[in-house]
C-alpha cells in the first residue's frame, strides 16, 4: 500500500512538473522538426515524425525537451554551448549516423548564432568505441544528417 501511495504521488508531482514545462514553452521559443527517420535523444528512441523542442525551464538554457507533435513520444536531454556560427545560418538539427542509427547531436537555435551540442548517450559512445576497436569501423562509419527548422507556434 505504501508503494502505490508513493508512486502515486511521483506521478502527481512529474505531472505538475510537465506543466509547468509546456507553460514555459508556450512563453519561450520552441522549434519544430520534421524528422524522416527514427533517432535517439536523450537516450531513448525516438519514431520518424514532427517535433517540437523546447527548454524545460524559462532558466534552463542546458535541459532541452523534444516532444513529437502528437503527445505520444518525448525524451529529454541535456545540452552544452557549441561554437558560435556566423549569425543568419538557417536552424537545424544535426544527427550523427552509425550505419542506420542517428543519434540528436547538436541544435542551431533560431537565430543561427548559437550552437547546442547534445550530450553523448551511453549507447553512443559505445557504437563509437565498437567502431574504434574492430574492424566493424570499416563498414560503418559516422556520417551526419541535418533536418532544418521551422520556428513552432
Amino acid at each position: 500500500m505504501k508503494k502505490q501511495l508513493i508512486i502515486v504521488c511521483v506521478l502527481l508531482i512529474l505531472a505538475g512538473a510537465l506543466s509547468v514545462t509546456s507553460v514555459h514553452a508556450q512563453a519561450g521559443g520552441k522549434v519544430k522538426a520534421e524528422i524522416p527517420f527514427s533517432f535517439t535523444a536523450g537516450g531513448k528512441l525516438l519514431p520518424a515524425g514532427t517535433y517540437i523542442i523546447y527548454r524545460r525551464s524559462a532558466d534552463e538554457v542546458e535541459g532541452l525537451v523534444i516532444r513529437n507533435a502528437n503527445g505520444s513520444d518525448a525524451a529529454m536531454f541535456n545540452t552544452r554551448a557549441g561554437q558560435p556560427v556566423e549569425s543568419g545560418s538557417p536552424s537545424r538539427l544535426v544527427f550523427n549516423k552509425y550505419g542506420d542509427q542517428y543519434f540528436l547531436a547538436e541544435i542551431f537555435s533560431n537565430d543561427g548564432s548559437t550552437v547546442h551540442e547534445v550530450l553523448k548517450s551511453r549507447r553512443e559512445r559505445e557504437i563509437e568505441r565498437e567502431i574504434a576497436q574492430s574492424s566493424k569501423g570499416q563498414s560503418i562509419a559516422k556520417t551526419q544528417a541535418v533536418v532544418y527548422l521551422d520556428r513552432g507556434r
